[in-house]
């Protein structure tokens, strides 16, 4: 994609300094023709203004050197083809409608800093090369002027050798603006600046070329911009190479630059809409309230983006909140499918760096589509799908009254547009990436998170199966918005809601389970992950063992216990204890609490059994083994 800044280019004027004619000017060779103004001082055309005498072009090989304060004027009908033309001092060349100056030489022309040659109409350019250093104003209100490598009058197609305006100095495109023919390039050279001012545009046959060097800029400073011209025979549409700055500086509305994009140079939007060639991913550093586009025109010099699906089948502008602290650097391209089986019409991508949105102030991305397969789907069954950096997809949610809730990345404005040739769809947005269109209905909660994964259980203390702890990852896409929360289900039924990708669950009761996790946004809940658990019934208390009471006292014995290794999926919630006589005769018994590890009875001579048995919520467990007989001491 084309590099992209986030500040505008400032161009500062410096003095210029007259610069001196090259040698070739004072060589003494037959060829060259110089300035002496001796006539008029003002008209080209004269003969006696020139030594030696005569108009230029009269001669093969006429090589122009004008060194002057004079202004000279080049009248309409007068068409001069030279080898070269060479201007310094602070000359000043106008050349009215109908007129013509070509340079045809393999030497270039130079026209120093200082000089100013004014193209209110007529030809300008020839095969060869010219190297502006001065000033060079294109166009008047009454007439384009032409950049051509040959006289248009026999025909558009270019000549063998294509000719090429280099601008070191100061451009400035007017009124009528310029048109570029014959296979001529335009070219800024580093330090060089063409703007085209507010009104005026370039309008560039196939096979022309504009060209943007390291350090150029080519400033739109209003609604202008570069347009297709004709159309030629087996040339492509104009190239326009951007390694420099291409900037729109001015002007509310809609800037168009067309033909083929090429280049890895600064773009920046710093007013109104710049719309770009579609043929390759394009990039601008645009400024807050601004947009950048894809377009193509099919009306010059009013140049617009065309809705005719003919001349365009598609387009996509991207308008950065007016909020914005910084130029955010965005990214456009119109794709082509993706894996989605349901797609309908192209991907489109429109990616930001430094978006600084909020849902009151969120980007606008809208798309205009003319295929068929969109145009045949119903508008209630035209949804959109977002495509994160990570190839993960979402269906975007509506809008709420045609804004963006708080807590959502994005949104789809219904209802979705539809004139005769299009629909439109427009998407609110916080967050940028990929977007492409899918035939179905809405679904409930569209756009919620993907589901948690990773879900797995462990048994806490103490151990028993009364207390687990779950444990998940968040989902891998978190849908369109972020994640706000997880809601845990028990067999179906909701247990708890928790912001943590973990909890601890208790007293799930004894058997086979099913525990579940989903994710929660602004958009919805998204679907569950699950995982099966069995716990095992209230067990037994293990190691029961009798013990005889302490000596020199009441006669007494008792057991000791540990709790069960199942608690049955239920807190225990105490133990029973019975006593039994050696005939097997229960002789008492009694409740004791959870915490309970031993318990003694005072008992009369003879001896005596135990057993334990642990409660929870469900009931009593289990009876342990009786323990060996005992004698009370």
């Amino acid at each position: 994609m084309a590099a992209v800044v986030a500040s505008s280019v400032v161009v500062l004027a410096t003095p210029q300094v007259a610069e001196a004619l090259p040698s070739v000017c004072s060589s003494g060779s037959p060829t060259v023709r110089v300035w002496t103004g001796s006539s008029d001082h003002t008209t080209w055309g004269d003969g006696g203004n020139w030594s030696p005498a005569g108009i230029p072009g009269d001669r093969p090989g006429d090589v122009i050197c004008i060194e002057t304060t004079d202004t000279i004027d080049v009248a309409a009908n007068t068409l001069s083809t030279v080898d070269q033309l060479h201007v310094a001092g602070s000359a000043t060349i106008v050349l009215h409608a109908g007129a013509g100056i070509l340079a045809n030489g393999s030497a270039e022309s130079v026209w120093a800093a200082g000089t100013s040659v004014q193209a209110t109409g007529g030809q300008l350019g020839g095969s060869g090369t010219i190297r502006v250093q001065g000033a060079l104003t294109l166009g008047s209100t009454t007439s384009a002027a032409t950049l051509t490598s040959r006289d248009v009058a026999n025909g558009p197609q270019p000549p063998a050798d294509t000719g090429e305006l280099v601008v070191e100095g100061h451009a400035t495109v007017a009124n009528l603006g310029a048109l570029i023919r014959t296979g001529y390039t335009l070219s800024v050279a580093g330090g060089g600046v063409l703007t085209v001012t507010p009104g005026s545009s370039v309008t560039a046959d196939d096979g022309t070329a504009l060209t943007t060097q390291p350090g150029g800029l080519v400033d739109l400073a209003g609604d202008g911009g570069y347009y297709p011209g004709s159309d030629v025979s087996g040339l492509t549409k104009s190239v326009v190479t951007n390694n420099g700055t291409l900037r729109k500086s001015g002007g509310s509305g809609t800037s168009v630059v067309q033909g083929k994009y090429l280049g890895t140079g600064t773009v920046a939007v710093l007013s109104g809409t710049l719309a770009m060639p579609d043929n390759q991913k394009v990039g601008a550093a645009v400024s807050a309230g601004t947009t950048f586009a894809t377009g193509r025109c099919d009306s010059v010099p009013a140049c617009q983006p065309t809705t005719n699906p003919a001349t365009d089948p598609m387009s996509l502008g991207f308008t950065v909140p007016g909020t914005n602290g910084v130029p955010a650097l965005v990214q456009l391209e119109e794709r082509g499918v993706t894996a989605d089986v349901k797609q309908i019409g192209n991907e489109v991508l429109a990616h930001a760096d430094g978006l600084v949105p909020d849902a009151a102030h969120p980007a606008r991305l809208v798309v205009r589509y003319s295929q068929p397969e969109v145009m045949a789907t119903p508008l209630g069954e035209v949804q959109v799908v977002h495509t994160d950096e990570g190839g993960r997809d979402s269906l975007v949610p509506d809008c709420s009254g045609g804004t963006l809730s708080t807590g959502l990345y994005y949104c789809v404005v219904r209802p979705v547009s539809r004139d005769a040739q299009n629909t439109y769809v427009t998407v609110l947005a916080a967050t940028t990436s990929r977007w492409h269109l899918r035939r179905a209905l809405p679904v409930e909660n569209q756009g919620s998170p993907g589901a948690p994964h990773g879900l797995r259980t462990k048994r806490l203390a103490p151990f028993d199966g009364s207390v687990l702890g779950l444990t998940w990852t968040a989902p891998d896409s978190s849908g369109a918005g972020p994640v706000s929360g997880y809601k845990t289900y028990v067999d179906g039924k909701l247990r708890t809601t928790t912001t943590s990708t973990s909890l601890v669950l208790k007293n799930v009761g004894a058997g086979k389970h099913t525990i579940a996790v989903s994710a929660l946004n602004a958009a919805g809940q998204g679907p569950r992950a699950s995982i099966t658990v069995t716990i095992d019934p209230l067990s037994k208390p293990r190691r029961v063992d009798e013990r005889a009471g302490a000596s020199g006292g009441d006669r007494t014995a008792g057991v000791v216990w540990r709790p069960p290794a199942e608690a049955g999926g239920l807190r225990i919630s105490g133990y029973q204890v019975a006593v039994f006589a050696a005939s097997g005769r229960k002789v008492a018994q009694k409740l004791v609490s959870p915490g309970k590890r031993q318990l003694f009875f005072a008992l009369g001579a003879g001896e005596y059994r135990f057993r334990v048995r642990a409660r929870n919520a469900d009931g009593y467990g289990p009876w342990s083994r009786p323990t060996d007989l005992v004698r009370p001491r």
